[in-house]
């Protein structure tokens, strides 16, 4: 699964891009589990705040799945998932509880919407945007 998705017993919901092996490109499988993941953060009376994070040691997500654009799928099928990303945007917007990014690694093309999507952006010396 390209998402993890965790409580804690102070109510933070931990979302975890989880595709070190693509360096969580934002496929449309990632997207998919990802806006999942922000509903059951939402419906969750118990979560007070999200952290969007990376299990990837040096990337906190590489953009957009450019390899799902080269499939041999057809190129209706190839940009009909592209509402993906301000339906993303309009569920963080409209989540009700704060959404961390914690950048552990660099934010690259599209993930750095991602980002600039959440209230607040924390992160490590040396990541770059």
């Amino acid at each position: 699964m390209p998402v993890r998705y965790t409580v804690d017993d102070h109510g933070a919901a931990f979302v975890t891009l989880d595709s070190p092996e693509t360096r969580n490109a934002l496929s449309d499988a990632l997207l998919d589990e990802l806006q999942d993941a922000l509903l059951r953060a939402a419906a969750d009376d118990g979560v007070r705040v999200v952290v969007l994070g990376s299990s990837h040691d040096r990337i906190f997500s590489a953009g957009g799945d450019l390899k799902a654009f080269a499939g041999d799928v057809p190129t209706i099928t190839k940009y009909a998932g592209l509402d993906r990303f301000p339906r993303l945007f309009t569920t963080i917007g409209g989540l009700g509880k704060p959404v961390i990014c914690a950048a552990s690694g660099d934010v690259l093309a599209g993930a750095f919407g991602l980002a600039l999507a959440c209230d607040l952006v924390i992160a490590r010396e040396g990541v770059r945007f």
